[in-house]
């Protein structure tokens, strides 16, 4: 299968904030990023009301003071509610507030968990700080609280590892250890926990499963990010893959806790001092229960254009695949280095059959029974097929002896002889065979290998051209030949006759 898929696509097409090309060289925060992407998503769809079949959000949160909102708000798109509840008769005060990502305290809070609840803890106004009231027209002690309102389908948060030291006036990374759960209940930090106040754990809606972590490794300024994500199978399977830039591959799920919460060291890190360990968590993706498990997700219809443009991409892939499996270089080895020694083969004597590989027997038993006819072409076609593999696979190819397959072609052309080495002449004369073999070519081990089998070809042709024209003048009288004649009229051998060129414009 295929490992990864390149995104240099995705990044020739997307702009940042001011709408300039993404610089892939710059690395920008990923919660940023974040916030970017999907800005570039919801302007790329337009005003789109479709949102998938059988989606548990409720009709009531699909508008906002009359606006639809965007598909992309509405899966992973949620609502905090602040409130002020005076402890008098005052009324109560609200406002509400979307988010696409919930952000968490991760210094001095050893757990997600920790962090939610002090998230929805609130804080008490009173005195100097109390609140005033419009409508009672004083101020009010009062409590000060925010919770969820409306949960997203996919609910994300940002563990706040990033801070400024006014101290040192620089910034810096939190690499505090903060565990965080398989699966979530989010029941207690919503509105209706909070007000009932109880440890209830609500309905199913409020039960979320982890199904993606964004890491970072390094500091502040620099670091590298890759990601561990959930893949759940029609059968209802669920297996974790790393996606580490080029490297996809799949990820124990108890490894998780090593890789992803921070300062306290691996079993196998014992000696590392805790504030060294700096990969850890940053982002955190869950994904409601229901959505994983029930009848929620649904097969929809993909656009036939993008349907056809994934088929041929896979099929090239594949036949890529094929073009550069090792089993097929061995195969193309041994067929060319068998011919090589088919002479040998064909003089082989029947008591000898024993000392031979099958293969080799095979080859003398279909050749013997051959006619002329049928074998006489066989040289030029093992060579245009060598030729061929050479020039488009093995010089595209990693860990393949390129100097030792041109050497072995360079010894085919020889022994195929001069219609096999006209052949090759020809490839010569395309200009497109030339420019991609020798000048684009940014490998100069490379263009040397292959052009000493150009080289070769030219050089073997120019002696038998050099040949042919000794015998021609040779055999003219006075040994110089006569300008204005025929070839017949100046003693050329037949094979020149009918004023055929001596030189034919091969490389024209």
């Amino acid at each position: 299968q295929r490992q990864y898929n390149s995104p240099h696509a995705v990044c020739a097409a997307f702009r940042d904030w001011e709408g300039r090309p993404v610089n892939v060289l710059q690395q920008m925060d990923a919660d940023e990023f974040l916030n970017l992407l999907v800005d570039q998503l919801e302007r790329g769809m337009g005003d789109s009301p479709v949102f998938a079949h059988g989606s548990s959000i409720p009709d009531a949160w699909l508008r906002t003071e009359g606006v639809n909102k965007s598909p992309l708000r509405r899966l992973f798109g949620g609502t905090l509610c602040t409130e002020i509840i005076p402890k008098s008769d005052a009324p109560r005060s609200e406002k509400h507030e979307d988010f696409l990502v919930m952000s968490l305290l991760v210094k001095g809070k050893s757990s997600v968990l920790s962090s939610l609840e002090a998230f929805v803890e609130g804080e008490t106004l009173e005195g100097d700080n109390a609140y005033f009231s419009e409508e009672a027209g004083y101020k009010v002690d009062a409590v000060k609280r925010t919770c969820v309102s409306r949960l997203p389908e996919t609910l994300i948060f940002v563990l706040k590892r990033f801070e400024f030291d006014f101290d040192t006036m620089q910034k810096v990374k939190v690499n505090d250890f903060c565990e965080f759960p398989m699966h979530l209940n989010m029941y207690p930090y919503t509105r209706e926990g909070v007000d009932s106040g109880s440890d209830g754990v609500g309905g199913v809606e409020f039960e979320y499963e982890l199904c993606g972590v964004v890491l970072h490794a390094g500091v502040a300024d620099s670091g590298h990010y890759s990601s561990l994500v959930k893949v759940v199978e029609d059968d209802k399977r669920a297996e974790w893959y790393e996606f580490n830039d080029s490297l996809v591959k799949p990820f124990a799920e108890d490894d998780i806790p090593c890789e992803a919460f921070g300062a306290r060291p691996c079993e196998e890190d014992r000696g590392m001092a805790y504030g060294n360990h700096t990969k850890n968590a940053y982002l955190l993706f869950y994904e409601r229960a229901t959505t994983v498990r029930g009848p929620m997700r649904k097969h929809t219809a993909t656009h036939g254009a993008v349907m056809q443009s994934v088929e041929a991409a896979n099929r090239q892939h594949w036949y890529t695949q094929a073009v550069f499996a090792l089993e097929f270089a061995d195969f193309a080895w041994m067929f060319t280095t068998n011919f090589l020694s088919l002479p040998l083969v064909l003089s082989a004597r029947d008591d000898t059959k024993t000392d031979m590989g099958a293969l080799k027997l095979a080859q003398l038993t279909k050749l013997r029974s051959d006619s002329s006819e049928q074998t006489q072409h066989l040289p030029e076609a093992v060579c245009r097929f060598a030729t061929s593999f050479v020039f488009t696979v093995i010089a595209r190819s990693q860990g393949q002896s390129l100097s030792e397959w041109c050497a072995t072609l360079r010894r085919l052309l020889v022994q195929a002889g001069l219609p096999a080495q006209r052949w090759f002449a020809g490839l010569l004369s395309s200009h497109g065979f030339v420019r991609e073999s020798f000048l684009e070519c940014p490998m100069e081990g490379t263009r040397t290998a292959l052009l000493s089998v150009a080289v070769q070809v030219l050089r073997l042709i120019y002696q038998d051209e050099a040949r042919n024209l000794q015998s021609f003048t040779n055999g003219a009288p006075g040994g110089d030949p006569r300008h204005g004649q025929t070839a017949t009229e100046r003693g050329a051998p037949k094979r020149f006759a009918g004023g055929s060129l001596l030189l034919p414009p091969i490389w024209a």
